[in-house]
């Protein structure tokens, strides 16, 4: 007789969870990977765990769930907005975790007392001992309001905790590692929740006893420092160095290292940049002294992703209904990511295509210092960074097989000026990959800048947190509240970036086609979620390829919020 199947092992529970996945399953595919993956699963269970956690919104708590995908967060497994978003709804089952947050939206815009804000129901111990929620923290801007006003009391609690100048208490001590997640999340979204007068008095008068016992070279107290760290970066102290040499609890160690190490490890990379051209003038040097101010997007992890791949076949991946021509640069591309922020594109760039050499260049250098850093953390060798204004791109000598630039041009004075000066720097058969704001989906950013205009908002810090306060109010229009959907709307330079942009022009498809049209250059098509796709050809059957950008224009305005992203596309020499 046969052996009965063993439904326990490891590789049944990942073969069980994997079917589950395709059954669109997801919660109970969750266990059976979390399962797998604590007896050291493949990286195969990995992104299927990360697939279905993103999927999920969830109903009931399991152990090894949850520690699994902080695990999963902490190490990027998949992308992190999506786990974070589904990691809070798991947080939230706690039951004195959500009395906290209930608590903090019910007394805003008021900070609750510490005890009202915490309860009696064990709420501060349950934040100190949440794994999940600190690396949730750790990892993303968080974007829920109702969390956002529960970490601005509970950020308020801990100031007055700091500014009362006695013995931290044993709970605040036992806390430490939930105030500490809550610094990293307030440097991680550039100190964007809204702050009163009292607050910023307090936190003034905290950062003056920082300094104080840093010039005397006394010890800092644990819970002082954080309560700084919480609303503004530590390496603006006086002697801010002299921490590094300072005895501190472990809680601490990525605090300190997030605020003091890594932004002097960038100070030495910007003084060694590279510059390739010369800097223009007029918007030029008003894009940049933005992205100087508020280097853009600060990210934390990227996500791990599958092998890379030969280029043409990366292309199939990404576009499957595409007919490319024969490809420049097929086994070692030449890439070149023009306006390449704070390197998240570079990246995906060096480790989408196999064989890949890129270069990356953008006119701010907090931005590529940022970008460099972080290529250096991960190990990667194959890209290059420098300082360049796209418009002077020209008089480079090098030829490129590929050309990327993400969010760019629809923020110069001539997007087409642009454009035409990086396709002269394609090889012939070479390709492109852009990605341009849409006229139509970015409607409601249009009535957000219509807002900012007629009530005065400057584009610094405060401006931009007294917008995103009076955005979520009644005297603000439905589109204009509508923009706390929008990721960009929980980190201060994405809010600056969103909507306070020193320029910004939007597109329609034709003006697209135009382009392309006087350009001779071919439309391979847009990077979509397949579902999209699939509408799409559903609707269009005489168009196979996807490639019509006709019926594009017709089926965006059937769906309006299509492009809400961007058209992000590709195209051939």
């Amino acid at each position: 007789m046969a052996e009965p199947l063993d439904i326990t092992s490891a590789a049944a529970c990942l073969h069980l969870g994997i079917l589950a996945m395709y059954r669109g399953r997801y919660a109970d595919a969750l266990p059976l990977l979390a399962r797998t993956l604590a007896e050291g699963g493949a990286p195969a269970a990995r992104a299927a765990f990360a697939t279905c956690a993103a999927r999920t919104r969830f109903a009931s708590d399991d152990p090894l769930v949850r520690a699994t995908l902080a695990t999963a967060i902490a190490e990027a497994w998949g992308p992190l907005d999506d786990l974070c978003s589904a990691a809070l709804s798991l947080v939230l089952l706690e039951a004195s975790v959500a009395g906290c947050v209930r608590r903090a939206e019910e007394c805003w815009p008021q900070r609750p007392p510490r005890a009202l804000l915490y309860g009696d129901d064990g709420g501060l111990a349950a934040l100190a001992g949440d794994r999940l929620l600190h690396a949730v923290l750790g990892a993303v801007p968080v974007k829920s309001i109702r969390l956002e006003r529960f970490l601005t009391g509970a950020r308020h609690a801990l100031l007055e905790a700091a500014a009362a100048d006695r013995p931290a208490a044993a709970d605040d001590l036992a806390a430490l590692p939930f105030y500490a997640a809550l610094a990293q999340q307030c440097f991680i979204n550039e100190y964007v929740f809204d702050f009163t007068a009292a607050e910023e008095q307090q936190a003034a008068q905290c950062r003056v006893r920082i300094e104080a016992a840093l010039d005397a070279g006394a010890a800092v107290p644990p819970l002082l420092l954080l309560a700084v760290a919480a609303c503004l970066p530590l390496r603006a102290l006086r002697g801010a160095r002299r921490l590094g040499a300072m005895a501190q609890p472990a809680a601490l160690d990525a605090v300190l290292r997030q605020q003091l190490t890594e932004p002097h490890e960038e100070e030495g990379l910007r003084a060694g940049m590279a510059r390739l051209t010369p800097l223009g003038g007029g918007v030029s040097a008003a894009v940049r002294d933005q992205y100087e101010q508020n280097p853009y997007p600060r990210w934390v992890r990227m996500p791990l992703r599958e092998e890379a791949l030969p280029l043409a076949a990366e292309l199939r991946r990404a576009l499957p209904f595409a007919h490319l021509a024969p490809l420049a640069g097929e086994h070692a591309p030449a890439v070149l990511v023009a306006g390449c922020g704070t390197g998240g594109d570079a990246i995906a760039v060096a480790r989408r295509f196999s064989g890949a050499r890129v270069l990356a260049v953008d006119l701010s250098l907090a931005s590529l210092a940022y970008a460099k850093r972080k290529t250096r953390e991960l190990g990667l060798t194959n890209i290059e960074y420098a300082q360049a204004d796209i418009l002077e791109l020209g008089a480079l000598p090098q030829r490129f097989d590929v050309v990327s630039t993400i969010g760019v041009l629809h923020h110069l004075a001539d997007p087409f000026a642009g454009w035409r000066i990086l396709v002269s720097l394609l090889r012939p058969g070479g390709c492109m990959c852009l990605g341009l704001y849409s006229r139509s989906a970015r409607r409601v950013v249009a009535r957000a800048r219509e807002f900012i205009a007629a009530r005065g908002y400057a584009a610094t810090p405060e401006g931009i947190r007294r917008f995103r306060q009076d955005a979520l109010g009644a005297h603000a229009s439905a589109e204009v509240r509508s923009l706390i959907r929008s990721h960009a709307f929980y980190s201060m330079s994405d809010c600056r970036d969103l909507a306070f942009h020193v320029t910004e022009r939007q597109l329609t498809l034709a003006e697209i086609g135009a382009f392309l049209d006087a350009t001779n250059l071919r439309f391979l098509g847009f990077e979509l979620d397949p579902r999209v796709l699939s509408r799409y050809r559903a609707r269009c059957g005489d168009d196979p390829a996807c490639t019509d950008l006709r019926n594009w224009a017709a089926f965006e305005a059937e769906h309006p919020d299509t492009f809400t992203g961007m058209y992000r596309f590709w195209i051939q020499r």
